[in-house]
């Protein structure tokens, strides 16, 4: 399994920035936030099979390129290795997702109609 992780394509902590991830991130201090911005460590991250998670992922990714500053996606597995990975990747898992759980949908509709007398 891996991991999705956001991360800025700067190592200043503008008071724009601080502010958007205080909406995604209530319960980490300023101060946290600020050094993971200057190390520059991920400002979020979420598994790979977190629906949930890849969403406010993208949320958060745009809201931050609003403020013109740039962000990069990675994907990091168990092993450490890491890559660069495009928002399109998590549009598609998202909309792989949806399929998935409408398919499972439609086959449990279809058991418990089979089970009808």
């Amino acid at each position: 399994m891996s991991i999705f992780g956001l991360k800025l394509k700067t190592d200043i902590p503008s008071a724009g920035v601080i502010k958007v991830l205080k909406q995604f991130h209530n319960t980490v201090s300023i101060a946290s936030l600020r050094s993971k911005i200057q190390n520059k460590e991920f400002i979020y991250t979420c598994s790979s099979i977190d629906d949930t998670g890849i969403v406010t992922l993208l949320k958060l990714l745009q809201e931050i390129e609003t403020l013109g500053i740039g962000v990069e996606i990675y994907e990091q597995w168990e092993n450490g290795a890491i890559k660069k990975v495009d928002r399109f990747l998590l549009e598609n898992l998202l909309e792989s997702y949806d399929e998935i759980e409408n398919q499972i949908e439609r086959i449990i509709d279809l058991e418990v109609e089979g089970l009808d007398p």
